[in-house]
């Protein structure tokens, strides 16, 4: 595993202070570019949220409107001002601009040197690998970036693309915790995992 983060793109974000990314990071990943998310991506991101199937691993309803995909894309971007600040980029392809997802981090604990990752597709670029580039991407750059050396993720037991996604990133799930997510009216568990830095 220590290999797998061994590439000079991993090498060259080493250099990066931890408030380089007070201006932005934008990141090459392969046949994806992350970037920051913007007004003009609420529609694409109003069919991904705006998706009931696809929002039932998100933990949160659906979006009604495309005017609530306007007041995401702030809420996203207001992630990196809170105390425990956060990091939400837009995933697109090189060959077609457009938002086709987002990955990110939040609730970053540098105290403690953890946060969690969090990130969504659509569905049409599903199945492609996409989402595993931009992760391996994002996540060699949270190292040094957001100064932490243990990434969390909670999926829940039954999304089982997300839970290949993270395995061939190296995540190591350690247990299930009870009743923490709440979908459908009701509580259910959720299973944690960690990928922890040079692992």
């Amino acid at each position: 595993m220590s290999d797998f983060w061994g590439s000079s793109f991993m090498r060259s974000l080493r250099a990066l202070a931890p408030e380089a990314w007070l201006s932005f990071p934008e990141l090459d990943a392969g046949r994806v570019r992350l970037r920051r998310i913007v007004a003009a991506d609420a529609s694409a991101l109003f069919a991904i949220h705006g998706d009931a199937e696809r929002m039932r691993w998100y933990g949160a309803s659906p979006l009604a409107s495309e005017r609530d995909a306007v007041t995401l894309v702030r809420s996203f971007a207001a992630e990196r001002h809170r105390p425990d600040p956060g990091i939400r980029w837009a995933i697109e392809r090189k060959d077609q601009p457009g938002l086709i997802g987002t990955c990110g981090f939040f609730d970053v604990q540098r105290a403690r040197g953890t946060c969690l990752i969090g990130y969504e597709i659509a569905g049409h670029a599903q199945g492609h690998g996409y989402m595993r580039e931009a992760l391996q991407c994002a996540i060699a750059w949270a190292w040094d970036g957001l100064e932490v050396h243990r990434i969390e993720a909670q999926v829940h037991p039954e999304n089982r693309r997300s839970l290949a996604v993270l395995d061939k990133l190296g995540f190591v799930v350690e247990g299930t915790q009870r009743g923490v997510g709440f979908r459908g009216g009701r509580f259910h568990d959720m299973l944690l995992l960690s990928l922890l830095r040079g692992a």
